[in-house]
């Protein structure tokens, strides 16, 4: 039991780490830090901002490579050379659709988690990172 305190208290995350994990395409990751962020009482709405933020980035890669190479947009939004592999990753995952489909499931996310308090959001945050992490986008369930 002390081994595992010690190695939770090491292992400390934050949103933009289950961002890159998601982007990353390593679903296991991302769900382990969506995990430890809920234990910490991270609240939903905070990390559902952060997602929506980073899909509406990857929609606006997606657009833009319609007409331009991938090297192209990202010196053109100025992209850091760390977060390329990541965003490219994702890029290659998913399609405008698919996006869409997620940036769909978060609005409703949202909407629960602003008027409904007492139906959690962890469970959909779950499907969604797998979502996110995982080629295309998986069939969403109604909770």
């Amino acid at each position: 039991m002390r081994i595992e305190s010690a190695l939770s208290r090491h292992n400390h995350f934050n949103a933009f780490h289950w961002i890159d994990a998601m982007l990353a395409g390593k679903a296991k990751r991302s769900q382990r830090i969506l995990k430890q962020l809920s234990a910490e009482g991270v609240e939903g709405v905070i990390l559902l901002r952060t997602l929506q933020k980073e899909l509406n980035t990857l929609m606006t890669y997606q657009k833009e490579l319609k007409s331009k190479s991938l090297q192209q947009v990202f010196d053109q939004y100025r992209v850091w050379n760390n977060k390329r592999p990541l965003y490219t990753a994702a890029l290659n995952r998913h399609s405008m659709q698919s996006l869409y489909q997620i940036w769909s499931e978060l609005a409703e996310i949202e909407i629960i988690a602003k008027t409904d308090y007492d139906t959690p959001v962890w469970p959909r945050l779950t499907q969604v990172t797998l979502s996110l992490s995982q080629t295309g986008a998986l069939p969403f369930t109604q909770a």
